[in-house]
């Protein structure tokens, strides 16, 4: 995704009381932490749920964290709805990366069936 700049580290935690979640009846897969101003982040997966995840789901999880270094620098103190901005930014960013890729992989289809017909 390129941020080979930020030091990632991943932590794989199998304690699901690490993921509580504030909104009840919402299960949290991965968390991104860090110091913008350092850029360093670390990611923690919640071990307990990843084995009952797809290949998509984890994809669109793991990517979705990743788009949370992006904006860690705009990010400030949690007041109203502040965090559910942030969410929904992320959550956009992502989509807008995976649907990136997919359609480029698309484009690289046709135009290797377009050379195979020349």
């Amino acid at each position: 995704m390129g941020l080979g700049w930020w030091a990632v580290e991943l932590i794989y935690e199998t304690d699901r009381r690490e993921f509580q979640s504030e909104t009840e009846g919402y299960e949290i897969v991965a968390r991104a932490t860090g110091r913008w101003e350092y850029r360093t982040v670390t990611i923690t997966f919640n071990m307990a749920l990843v084995p009952d995840r797809t290949d998509a789901e984890l994809e669109t999880d793991i990517v979705h964290e990743m788009c949370h270094i992006l904006v860690f620098e705009m990010q400030g103190e949690d007041v109203g709805d502040y965090q559910k901005h942030v969410e929904r930014t992320v959550c956009s960013l992502a989509n807008a990366f995976l649907w990136t890729r997919a359609e480029g992989r698309k484009e690289g289809i046709k135009a290797t069936r377009k050379e195979r017909k020349e």
